[in-house]
């Protein structure tokens, strides 16, 4: 069952990184109806990783949920921070919820049902593949996307020196976490 779940955050990560480019961002700025398009990418996100198990209806609502907590999180996330400012709050906040959502929602909904994909899983497609390639994500995207929102809030002053470290440090552990895994 893991690796549904691990599939759904890996939907999340492409629809709010490597997805959502600078139009995206742009429309979701204008108002609720600019957010269309990422609410679009997410859900699509969400069919293609989770296609295996879609012949449960429960993987639909599991989506359904998924797909309308995160349109609507972001219409308030980026309504909230452009009235209030403190974009690396928002941000930050705004990623922990997303995160708690596809847990919540996969340990009420998917994780008490015992749900044979209908297409079987590649055997590429395990565990140790998948955070790999969301490791992959958060050490390329999230790095920039928190430099450059760290560069618009004012008040917050990050240091760049320690964060390369600590990224550099964090993405050795990895590797060598997954490597060791296999």
């Amino acid at each position: 069952m893991l690796p549904f779940l691990w599939l759904a955050y890996l939907a999340h990560y492409l629809s709010d990184y490597p997805l959502q480019t600078n139009w995206v961002y742009r429309q979701k700025c204008k108002g609720w109806i600019g957010g269309l398009p990422h609410g679009f990418i997410t859900l699509i996100l969400l069919v293609i990783c989770l296609l295996p198990w879609l012949n449960n209806l429960i993987v639909w609502v599991f989506i359904g949920i998924i797909t309308l907590s995160h349109y609507i999180q972001d219409y308030f996330k980026i309504r909230l921070c452009h009235r209030y400012g403190h974009l690396i709050t928002g941000y930050f906040i705004d990623q922990g919820l997303h995160v708690l959502w596809i847990f919540i929602a996969w340990y009420r909904l998917v994780r008490p049902i015992e749900m044979v994909p209908f297409i079987p899983l590649p055997d590429i497609l395990n565990t140790v593949t998948i955070l790999s390639f969301m490791g992959a994500i958060w050490v390329t995207f999230v790095w920039e996307v928190t430099i450059l929102i760290c560069q618009r809030e004012k008040s917050f002053r990050p240091n760049i020196k320690k964060m390369g470290i600590r990224l550099i440090i964090y993405s050795v552990l990895l590797g060598l976490f997954l490597f060791y895994r296999q």
